[in-house]
């Protein structure tokens, strides 16, 4: 197993990479009987202080990995284990650092339905990854050097797909999510599912056209999504400028100037992500919202929040967006497990967010 790193600065390893580590380099040298587990040897392996390894051994103390036996000091790798415990494989999710704040709440709501489905342990054992190699021939190779289950690579990129068939060849399951309409959607078509941002844009225009208002504001709405509501408003004599548009993300998200433009541009209607949300008390502070509709994604979060708030004027699209992420999770344990020599059912999750190009 190869440990982790990251250029320019030191890997700092965690509690779990140091449990993950004695799992599949120490226990299956486990034979007959208990193996004594030296913990300054594996601290100094694994280039990590004493106190991080202890307390991973503590928890597969615990959970019955490690045993201590009368009269002998320290701890041991419990044989028993062995077989059950190293048998057991690891799911792996990618995704790049680019990607996260935009795919964040969508892949919380897939990784639920996919736990839901596959009856998983969710966040215990999760592990963020970065990738420190940069050809395919040494990606793939660096991925298969973690004991995976199956992988789900979230919007990868046509440099990508030489990974990609890398891991397939090695009968590594790749299963792909990817923006419909989106240009690098990959040529594994039949491992490949589709957010559907062009139909969350339809229903969201639905909704504009059957309200009343017209000074309309776009705050950080996904860029399918938004090519798609204004495509149905355009043909309906909606007309926009470059000033109906503004950045609301979670690395550039500013209450203040938000407002100052509902306030100056008497806006009627603001269509955002869930960002606007969780700063609407912010932006009430500084300008009157009393005509003012907010037309937000029907996050489930969002609309218990809209009705512990009725001051606010929130609608929603007349669909469920947790739902439909939610089946696409529960489709995607179905593929996983679907019985073949490759897809078979994976034990333990790890998502793992890619730091290069790829």
């Amino acid at each position: 197993m190869v440990l982790p790193q990251k250029k320019g600065k030191i890997h700092r390893v965690t509690q779990t990479e140091v449990q993950r580590y004695i799992i599949v380099n120490l226990l299956p040298q486990c034979v007959a009987d208990p193996l004594p587990f030296h913990e300054r040897e594996l601290a100094r392996t694994m280039k990590v202080n004493r106190l991080t390894v202890r307390r991973a051994a503590r928890e597969l103390l615990a959970k019955g990995l490690m045993i201590q036996i009368p009269g002998r000091r320290g701890l041991f790798l419990n044989p028993e284990c062995k077989g059950n415990w190293y048998k057991e494989k690891y799911f792996g999710i990618l995704i790049r650092r680019g990607d996260i704040p935009t795919l964040c709440l969508e892949l919380n709501q897939i990784l639920k339905g996919f736990f839901d489905s596959a009856r998983l342990d969710h966040y215990s054992d999760c592990q963020f990854l970065t990738l420190t190699t940069d050809t395919p021939e040494r990606i793939a190779a660096e991925i298969r050097s973690y004991p995976l289950h199956a992988l789900i690579w979230f919007s990868p990129l046509p440099e990508s797909y030489p990974v990609i068939d890398l891991l397939l060849e090695q009968q590594l399951p790749v299963v792909i999510i990817n923006s419909v309409n989106d240009s690098r959607i990959s040529p594994h078509s039949s491992n490949t599912f589709l957010l559907d941002y062009v139909q969350e844009g339809k229903l969201f225009a639905e909704k504009v056209l059957r309200s009343s208002c017209r000074k309309i504001l776009f705050a950080g709405l996904n860029g399918i999504t938004l090519d798609s509501f204004r495509k149905v408003l355009t043909e309906q004599d909606f007309k926009f400028t470059m000033r109906d548009f503004m950045e609301y993300s979670p690395q550039n998200h500013d209450p203040e100037k938000l407002a100052s433009v509902i306030r100056k541009r008497k806006i009627e209607m603001v269509i955002s992500n869930g960002m606007v949300y969780h700063d609407l008390d912010k932006i009430a502070a500084l300008t009157d919202l009393s005509g003012v509709t907010f037309l937000l994604p029907p996050m489930r979060h969002v609309i218990c929040g809209a009705a512990e708030h009725p001051e606010y004027h929130i609608l929603f699209p007349e669909y469920s967006f947790d739902g439909a992420l939610e089946l696409m999770g529960h489709a995607i344990a179905e593929k996983i497990s679907a019985p073949s020599p490759i897809l078979r059912f994976p034990n333990r999750i790890i998502p793992m967010k890619d730091n290069s190009k790829f």
